[in-house]
C-alpha cells in the first residue's frame, strides 16, 4: 500500500510540473478521450456539455461551468481531480486519464 501512495504521489507531482510548464503551450492529454471518459464516469452526476447529463442531483456543476471559472488552472483541476471529495465516488483516474479529462475541461474554456 505504501508504495502505491509513493508511486501516485510521484507521478502527481510530475504531471502537476508537466501541467504547470505547459502554460500557453499545448495540453497533454486527449480531450476526445477526456470527453468519453467523463461520459462514462462522471454524466451520472455532472453535466458534461450541452444534453450530456443523465444525472438529477442540482449541486455538481457542470463541466462548462468548471472551465469558465478563471481559477480552475491546469494545475488547479489536477490537484481536484486527484483528491478525494465527500460528495464525490472515489475515483481513480491514471495520470493520462487525468490528463484527457483536463484537456476536455480546457476544450470548453471560452465557449
Amino acid at each position: 500500500m505504501g508504495k502505491y501512495l509513493v508511486a501516485m504521489f510521484a507521478g502527481g507531482l510530475a504531471g502537476m510540473a508537466g501541467c504547470a510548464a505547459a502554460g500557453a503551450r499545448e495540453l497533454p492529454g486527449d480531450a476526445a478521450l477526456g470527453h468519453a471518459l467523463a461520459l462514462r464516469v462522471c454524466v451520472g452526476c455532472h453535466e458534461i456539455g450541452p444534453g450530456e447529463r443523465e444525472g438529477v442531483l442540482p449541486d455538481p456543476p457542470g463541466f462548462q461551468i468548471l472551465a469558465d471559472d478563471p481559477a480552475m488552472t491546469p494545475l488547479a483541476l489536477r490537484v481536484f481531480l486527484t483528491t478525494p471529495h465527500a460528495n464525490m465516488p472515489n475515483l481513480i483516474l491514471t495520470p493520462a486519464e487525468t490528463d484527457d479529462v483536463i484537456a476536455w475541461i480546457y476544450s470548453l474554456k471560452g465557449k
